[in-house]
């Protein structure tokens, strides 16, 4: 069963006529109660680290281990976000191995300002399918 992206209930199915499938929220007292989205079947798996920060652990496009995570950054609200790291050596293109010493983190670190700033990048994306503003050369 598909989990709501907001507050975690459960997901109702309201149209598998496309390529995606429609859902809505079934809690009333989330945001996203009754506003239909298109699932493309990513699975978001909610869970909280040792040190009890939420995470949201999911694949990308190529089967990649991701994750969106709290940050224990304490001047300031922050997020964990990308790739869970790996190491990759080419051409052609294979995982290496890491000495026992060295992390491989390629996420990013993004303050709760920043996030602010690339919302409206990710938001035109998320609506067209392009970074670009329709009104730019």
């Amino acid at each position: 069963m598909n989990q709501c992206h907001e507050c975690g209930g459960s997901m109702l199915l309201v149209d598998t006529t496309g390529a995606t499938s429609l859902h809505s929220c079934n809690n009333p007292s989330c945001a996203m109660f009754g506003e239909e989205y298109e699932s493309t079947g990513l699975t978001l798996e909610p869970h909280t680290t040792s040190r009890g920060f939420f995470v949201f652990e999911f694949k990308d496009r190529y089967g990649e281990a991701c994750s969106l995570q709290e940050s224990s950054l304490a001047t300031e609200g922050a997020i964990w976000f990308g790739t869970d790291g790996r190491c990759v050596q080419g051409p052609p293109w294979s995982d290496c191995p890491l000495p026992a010493n060295v992390q491989n983190k390629s996420r990013m670190h993004l303050t709760q300002a920043q996030v602010i700033e690339l919302l409206p990048h990710l938001q035109r994306f998320a609506k067209t399918g392009y970074l670009k503003p329709q009104d730019a050369s």
